[in-house]
Parts: C-alpha cells; sequence; structure tokens
C-alpha cells in the first residue's frame, strides 16, 4: 500500500514539473561579471527592468541564489534571471561555467524571440557565450520553479 502511495507521488511530482516547464525556455549565459553589473546591462541595453525579487530567492544546500523579474505586458512573458553562481557552488551544476539562467515563461515564445535575446546577449560586455537549452537536460530543475 505504501509502495503505490510513493510512486503516485513521484508521478505526480513529474507531470507538475513539467506541466511547469511546458511554455517555457531557458537561456544559459556565460557570463563572469558581477551580477548587478550584467543585469543592469540587460536593463539599459534590452529595454527591460528586472528587478531583485527576494521572496523567489532559492536556497540550496546552504546557499542563496539570487532571481531577478520581468514582466511583459505586452507579450503577456514573465522572464525570470537566476544567478547560478554563489561563492562556492552553482544551483544548476550541469554547465559549471553557466554563470545566469534566463527563464522565459509564456505561450508567445518563439524561436524568433529566442535567437533575438541569445544574439543581443552575446553582443553584452563580459559574455562569453550564451545558448538556449532544453529543461530535460537539467537533473534538478525543480530548483527553477517558480
Amino acid at each position: 500500500m505504501i509502495k503505490k502511495k510513493i510512486i503516485k507521488n513521484t508521478i505526480d511530482h513529474e507531470i507538475l514539473i513539467e506541466g511547469f516547464y511546458e511554455e517555457t525556455k531557458l537561456i544559459g549565459i556565460i557570463c563572469p561579471i558581477a551580477y548587478y553589473t550584467f543585469v543592469s546591462q540587460i536593463n539599459q541595453k534590452l529595454a527591460y527592468d528586472f528587478k531583485r525579487d527576494h521572496e523567489l530567492e532559492v536556497e540550496y544546500n546552504q546557499n542563496y541564489f539570487s532571481v531577478y523579474s520581468h514582466f511583459d505586458k505586452l507579450k503577456n512573458i514573465e522572464s525570470y534571471l537566476y544567478v547560478n553562481r554563489s561563492r562556492t557552488e552553482y544551483l544548476i551544476n550541469e554547465s559549471p561555467k553557466m554563470d545566469f539562467i534566463w527563464l522565459l515563461k509564456g505561450n508567445s515564445i518563439n524561436q524568433k524571440l529566442i535567437l533575438e535575446l541569445t544574439t543581443s546577449i552575446r553582443k553584452m560586455n563580459g559574455v562569453i557565450n550564451c545558448f538556449a537549452f532544453d529543461s530535460a537536460l537539467l537533473k534538478n530543475r525543480e530548483l527553477l520553479i517558480i
């Protein structure tokens, strides 16, 4: 009886994770500059208004990871910018050089938008690389669920 309940809870958990990532795109950013400098560049050069959201801050392995949020009312897209590194470790360590993860959520996200964003981000000071990637590649993707 208990085994069935554990299996059902595991399946339900996976369904919730899949549901969250349904209309979501992720961009990994390698940019070893200070997070506040990078966020400021995005706000200035891409006309975003990312603000640090202390309520969304992620605690993992006794480390805290800042999260910045922005909502585009015209496109109905939620954006979350995760600082993927602390002093001692990474939140998502599948790509240990990835300094930031930009999560976009909404039904109007398309490949054109992702291409425009990654192209613009690559041109910013301090950015080494920027790439879109699939959430299914992440072992701990539940850490990014808002």
